[in-house]
């Protein structure tokens, strides 16, 4: 959020939750536990970082947080959830339509608030023009709707 000489909104403050696809909860092993994790593929984005973070902020103990498949990016990543093949620690906010559509199960309640936020940024001078005004406002009421939100209150 800090972008000297940029006007900076902050909408986002995702959680990061664990989620798979549902054929893979289905065909098992179970995935009851945190502990569980250990008996299934962990997918990563790019290092296994996001991991390591979550699993020490969860007290998971047992859980080796390298195993598994760096798939490159987050998008790579959900795919790859999406598939079936492992259990992914996905952004609560890009993962919300998957989510909402039963693509994809939150397995957890367990949700640990991630590192990075999400912000709308522009030049200052431009927000006199409609067209970004326009979609500044927007993002922020678009991003009051979510629980992640992380707009300030006016």
């Amino acid at each position: 959020g800090q972008y000297p000489g940029l006007h900076v909104v902050p909408l986002f403050r995702p959680r990061e939750i664990v989620v798979c696809s549902p054929s893979l909860l289905a065909r098992g092993p179970k995935l009851e536990v945190l502990s569980d994790l250990k008996h299934h593929a962990l997918l990563h984005d790019d290092s296994y970082h996001a991991w390591e973070r979550w699993l020490k902020a969860a007290g998971v103990k047992g859980v080796n947080a390298r195993r598994g498949v760096i798939c490159g990016d987050r998008n790579s990543m959900l795919q790859a959830a999406l598939e079936g093949q492992g259990v992914a620690l996905a952004s609560s906010v890009f993962a919300a339509g998957d989510l909402a559509a039963g693509r994809l199960v939150q397995v957890f309640t367990d949700a640990i608030e991630s590192p990075f936020a999400i912000y709308a940024v522009c030049l200052p001078r431009r927000l006199n023009d409609p067209l970004i005004s326009g979609a500044m406002d927007w993002l922020v009421r678009e991003a009051t709707t979510s629980p992640d939100a992380h707009v300030p209150e006016p």
